[in-house]
């Protein structure tokens, strides 16, 4: 038998009814990892400890519990095509809804500004439309106005959206204000615990494998300045079993272009203090620690099917960002850090990731806490500070929206 290449192979999910359930794959999503995927499915047998009469007997080994995880990089996109108008469906958007809890719309239509409009108030030709809490995309990079970069809006009603986050300056009239699909984690009891399980289908040039009953137990988002954004997720598998399917699976997947972190900016400020106040972020990360947990039991779909059901634990949120240091006498945020636990403000940050129609990313993270006071390093032979925040639930507490620790904006 000739062996074939392993940079051949296809990744498509479905979503289950029912936790590890032996329904076929019908019409799979197919995704676009970046590089290999890992797919280490595990079918282990355990050996028996026998009292032997000679040195060498045994028995036939145990099979236990079947298990694995499947992992693999996806870059992160915007909505593909032009969200002047409806928003594009998003296939990323949704499958990040089933990884980190929750998707939404941010703006269904895209809309314009009128004359009239401030930094913080912008007039609007559709009467309402924005969700509270959303991230919105507004204007074009280097008109003058807006300049391509997003803001929170806190409420929009009478063709006037209320900013939580200045622009750089007044979008003109006619002002493009795109519509937006939103990633976040939810907040509310009784809903944040749920996890959607997904069925994987991974096809090589030779063997196949459908992986059952999947939950995520990692991500981990790569935003530093300059570079294509990503995020490495990991799904471990309640149980497999081999296939053999037509190669590639006939499904169309999307590609959508990727855009580097570059022309956005780094909003931050006090919560509830609009005005735009921007640093100079030289890198940035964001971890998340899930806390998903698998569950034992019995009825499983397979004879070792162990894991039959799920539920997502709270999870911890870390943000970091080096930024330039200050002139002796001057220590902005390691004043912050100074101030009394009893009458300290939080911050909250808006990161402009990409600008253009299409591939536009934004990060918002509405309630953030010092971990610790900055203090300055040396970064290659430049003088600067790491400030380190801890993302804590939002506390405007009307929607699940609102209240998430951060949020992903795509349009």
């Amino acid at each position: 038998m000739a062996s074939k290449s392993s940079a051949l192979g296809v990744l498509a999910y479905e979503a289950e009814t029912n936790f590890g359930e032996t329904t076929a794959m019908s019409s799979p999503i197919r995704l676009r990892p970046i590089g290999a995927v890992s797919c280490d499915v595990q079918f282990v047998g355990q050996k028996v400890d026998i009292l032997k009469a000679r040195p060498s007997e045994g028995t036939a080994q145990v099979r236990m519990p079947m298990g694995g995880s499947i992992s693999f990089t996806l870059n992160l996109t915007g909505l593909g095509a032009t969200a002047a108008g409806a928003a594009p469906a998003s296939a990323l958007a949704t499958f990040l809804g089933h990884v980190f809890g929750t998707t939404a719309t941010g703006l269904a239509t895209g809309t314009t500004a009128t004359s009239g409009s401030t930094a913080t108030s912008i007039n609007t030709t559709a009467a309402t439309g924005i969700t509270a809490g959303s991230l919105i995309h507004f204007g074009a990079k280097g008109d003058g106005g807006a300049d391509g970069q997003w803001a929170v809006v806190s409420s929009h009603a009478a063709s006037v959206a209320a900013l939580l986050t200045a622009l750089p300056a007044a979008p003109a009239a006619a002002a493009v204000i795109y519509a937006s699909r939103l990633v976040y984690s939810s907040e509310t009891a009784g809903t944040y615990e749920t996890i959607q399980s997904l069925r994987f289908l991974f096809q090589s040039a030779q063997q196949q494998y459908i992986a059952r009953g999947c939950y995520p137990t990692s991500a981990e988002f790569s935003i530093a300045p300059g570079s294509v954004p990503t995020v490495r997720v990991t799904y471990a598998v309640a149980w497999w079993e081999p296939a053999s399917s037509t190669f590639p699976v006939t499904s169309t997947v999307q590609d959508h272009g990727a855009a580097p972190i570059a022309g956005g900016s780094m909003f931050i400020n006090a919560v509830g203090t609009a005005t735009r106040n921007t640093v100079t972020a030289r890198s940035v990360s964001f971890t998340v620690s899930l806390n998903n947990m698998g569950e034992p039991g019995v009825g499983g779909y397979d004879e070792h099917q162990l894991i039959v059901g799920c539920s997502r634990g709270p999870a911890t949120y870390g943000l970091e960002m080096v930024i330039d240091s200050e002139t002796a006498g001057t220590d902005t945020y390691g004043d912050l850090f100074d101030v009394s636990e009893n009458s300290r403000v939080n911050r909250h940050a808006l990161y402009t990731m990409s600008t253009a129609d299409g591939r536009a990313l934004a990060f918002y993270w509405p309630n953030l806490t010092m971990v610790e006071k900055p203090v300055q390093f040396d970064d290659g032979g430049v003088l600067r500070k790491r400030l380190k925040f801890e993302p804590l639930t939002g506390t405007t507490t009307t929607t699940d929206l609102t209240m998430s620790p951060w949020r992903l904006g795509m349009a």
